[in-house]
């Protein structure tokens, strides 16, 4: 029994306080003179009346507070965590109970108990238990801390096996609520004899006759060393690999590298591992991949007039775009090339880069056909000034570019970049950090298309569709003084130059899959960039089966990073097209590049089937909960603590709260009013 404990306070101001007790004072001394010639009875009854009312008047104004603490008792709130995921009811199929079992055992112990027990699914958004118990094809642990902050019960009960397939590991996520989480494992804490392919990484863009890398993740639990075979046929059924594989005895994650040719993998390929004697699961011996050579190669064309240290960002800038195939032409010496410069044979450029190019009478010939190519097949133009960027060069390029007219510049005469008037496409870059600049030329641009000017009105960055300059000579240097951590605006203003020329009005978000094959039941996490600065009303992941059922699934903007994070769960095998789809605000529609994907016909959920006993055990003597295995269920309910709780309450009173029974100073006046009036007072 907790005994209650009281404070007084005095909220009122002590100087007041004080005057008043004086007046107090003189008043019941002037009032008894008063009340001189009455009798003793009715001058003590008045003097009464009198006292108590400024008594209650002096207490109003110093405002006591009474604060006191008491206990009472009440019934603990405790939520019940269900893990519902397919590994769970195959684990229930091999024990003495269900689901329904386990919740009538519960419920009837703490209904006897008066305990308010809720029920709720192990999931992304921890939804209450209905009558019907949907399996989830995936276990999530990373929403309990929010679930618990948000529910606060006195005690949990969690039912799982803790094998998480989606999210952080159980043993990763920290829980700073101090409620106590009782575990009741479930499954096997023994692993049986099983060897699986866990896993099969290849590079996302992947083109022809190319060698590429794969690299294969295997699982083996076993109870001596053993010899299997892992074999891989494409899908002609030609076998593209065939080598044995060794274990030892023990848990173990292996990985193997494999080079492979990519043509040889073109399509649907099925990886094996020979089964084990005594083996009983071997869904997981299997392991399906679909290798989609890029079908949306596109050649970029980059001449560069001598090689310098600007060369290495653009170059960089260039090759992060998706889908592209970079033929790079540079100069060696005078006229001589690292290859030949042939534009006729190549028609399926979409942009052309020229760094540092022209740069001298050599090359007139060579610019004349690039310029040529570029009108002849309508792509797009980038020059990018250099080291040795000269009034002879700027020349070469005015006599076909008429909008641009160019001016000889003192090297020591340092520009300044203006921040006014910058292009909305170059809007979130820090213009600001960028160092004066050193340059050869001022170009100046007759018509109004200049995205970036320095303070003498001459322009930085402008252009029309077909051709674009960018005058920062001293790239490098800029780039590496405006420098922030690891966040170059040079890099960003180069990526958002190249991407706006490739795709032009096509293509505009970009997709991003980390991997090409996943299994039934796995969350696919997509993320989508628009590459421009447009106003989407809402962005989609499309996702289209081989059934060809297409479901849209809404994407969450982050917008610090203006990237969409898109996620859907795969819970049919087969192959899947994937791409983005953005609503602009006019109603019409963007599409991103189409990706596919190849879901395989294993259950992620049924990889690995065992509890993972320690996790659980680790979980709740951390959260002073009790770790027990499905089968001591009614030994769990009799250990935990399912008693009414004594809650400790804290009640205020204070003077000025107490306005309820201020008619008793009314009472109290109006009857020595009524007194003095029978006597003749008033």
């Amino acid at each position: 029994m907790i005994r209650p404990l009281a404070k007084l306070k005095f909220l009122g101001s002590p100087f007041f306080s004080l005057i008043f007790l004086v007046i107090f004072f003189v008043l019941i001394y002037r009032y008894w003179h008063f009340l001189n010639n009455l009798s003793f009875y009715l001058k003590s009854l008045l003097i009464s009346f009198r006292f108590l009312v400024l008594i209650i008047i002096l207490l109003l104004i110093i405002n006591p507070w009474f604060s006191y603490t008491h206990s009472i008792k009440t019934n603990q709130n405790i939520s019940i965590i269900f893990d519902f995921s397919e590994s769970m009811f195959a684990h229930f199929k091999n024990i003495d109970y269900s689901y329904d079992s386990v919740i009538q055992k519960i419920k009837s112990k703490f209904d006897k108990h008066k305990v308010n027990s809720f029920y709720f699914s192990l999931s992304e958004h921890m939804q209450m238990v209905e009558n019907n118990i949907d399996t989830l094809t995936y276990t999530y642990f990373a929403k309990m801390p929010n679930f618990l902050s948000s529910h606060n019960p006195d005690q949990v009960i969690l039912v799982t096996d803790g094998v998480a397939t989606s999210g952080l590991n159980l043993s990763s996520i920290k829980f700073t609520q101090k409620i106590p989480i009782n575990i009741l494992g479930v499954g096997n804490t023994t692993q049986i004899q099983d060897i699986a392919i866990d896993k099969i990484l290849y590079p996302p863009k992947i083109n022809k006759n190319e060698i590429i890398d794969i690299e294969v993740y295997i699982i083996a639990n076993v109870n001596s060393d053993i010899n299997s075979r892992l074999n891989i046929k494409n899908n002609t059924g030609k076998v593209v690999y065939d080598e044995p594989v060794y274990f030892n005895s023990g848990s173990q994650r292996k990985k193997l590298t494999i080079s492979l040719l990519s043509n040889d993998l073109d399509g649907l390929n099925t990886a094996s591992l020979a089964t084990l004697t005594k083996e009983q699961f071997i869904d997981n011996n299997r392991y399906t991949f679909s290798l989609n050579i890029d079908p949306f190669v596109e050649s970029i064309i980059m001449v560069s007039g001598s090689l310098s240290p600007n060369t290495s960002i653009i170059k960089s800038s260039v090759l992060s775009i998706d889908h592209i195939d970079l033929d790079h032409y540079y100069r060696i010496k005078n006229n001589e090339w690292n290859i030949d410069v042939d534009f006729s044979s190549n028609n399926t450029s979409k942009m052309l880069v020229l760094d540092d190019f022209p740069s001298n009478n050599l090359d007139i010939p060579l610019f004349n056909k690039i310029y040529e190519y570029s009108i002849n097949n309508n792509i797009p133009i980038v020059y990018l000034e250099g080291p040795k960027s000269s009034l002879l060069s700027a020349n070469i390029i005015s006599s076909k570019i008429k909008i641009l007219n160019s001016t000889i510049i003192r090297q020591d005469i340092l520009s300044e970049v203006s921040l006014d008037n910058i292009g909305s496409l170059f809007s979130g870059i820090n213009f600001n950090i960028f160092p004066p600049q050193s340059r050869n030329v001022k170009w100046i641009s007759s018509q109004n298309n200049i995205d970036l000017q320095y303070t003498d009105g001459s322009m930085v960055l402008g252009g029309n569709d077909l051709f674009y300059i960018v005058s920062l000579p001293g790239m490098m240097e800029t780039h590496i003084k405006s420098r922030v951590n690891l966040s170059s605006p040079v890099h960003l203003l180069l990526d958002k130059i190249f991407i706006d020329k490739f795709y032009g009005n096509q293509g505009m978000i970009a997709i991003h899959i980390n991997e090409g094959t996943y299994d039934r039941g796995e969350k696919l996490n997509v993320k989508l960039v628009p590459v421009k600065e447009l106003e989407f009303s809402e962005i989609f992941l499309k996702t289209i089966s081989s059934s060809f059922d297409t479901l849209l699934t809404p994407c969450q903007n982050d917008y610090l990073t203006k990237i969409y994070d898109c996620s859907i769960v795969l819970k049919n095998s087969g192959s899947y097209k994937i791409s983005g789809l953005g609503i602009l605000d006019n109603g019409n529609f963007i599409e991103s590049f189409e990706e596919t994907i190849y879901v395989q016909d294993v259950n992620i959920e049924l990889k690995e089937l065992i509890q993972h006993k320690s996790v659980l055990a680790d979980v709740a003597y951390k959260t002073s909960g009790i770790y027990m295995p499905i089968d001591s269920l009614e030994a769990m309910l009799n250990s935990i603590q399912i008693n009414p709780l004594n809650l400790i309450k804290k009640d205020n009173i204070s003077g000025i709260k107490t306005y309820k029974y201020w008619w008793i100073l009314i009472f109290l006046l109006s009857i020595e009013w009524y007194v003095r009036k029978k006597i003749g007072l008033l």
